[in-house]
């Protein structure tokens, strides 16, 4: 799974078409409805390689998403949970208002 902000998705899908055309990436967004629809055309084993996503989503549909993995990452470990744990560092727009407010601060 790569989780990369929205702008850039499209990006990472056309990066993974030009440099592992073998590989297949699947671009998770859209309505709740198209969301829904991703997820029952690539549940099954082998229906993707590479997810590719962003943080908000991937929260919000954690639970779907669990199942979604290929069938090589269901075997080595069970992933992590979806209880809303606290990322590592803050999301980017929250990240870039504390900078914008430390640089005006000096």
């Amino acid at each position: 799974m790569i989780l990369a902000p929205k702008a850039v998705q499209s990006n990472w899908a056309a990066e993974f078409a030009k440099w592992a055309p073998g590989l297949k990436a699947v671009l998770y967004d859209g309505t709740p409805d198209e969301r829904r629809a991703l997820r029952a055309e690539h549940v099954e084993p082998g229906g993707f390689n590479t997810l590719i996503t962003h943080y908000d989503l991937a929260l919000r549909d954690c639970a779907a998403l669990r199942k979604a993995r290929p069938p090589a990452a269901r075997r080595r470990r069970p992933g992590p949970s979806c209880g809303g744990r606290a990322p590592a560092r803050a999301p980017w727009p929250r990240a870039l208002g504390r900078w914008k407010t430390a640089m005006l601060a000096s």
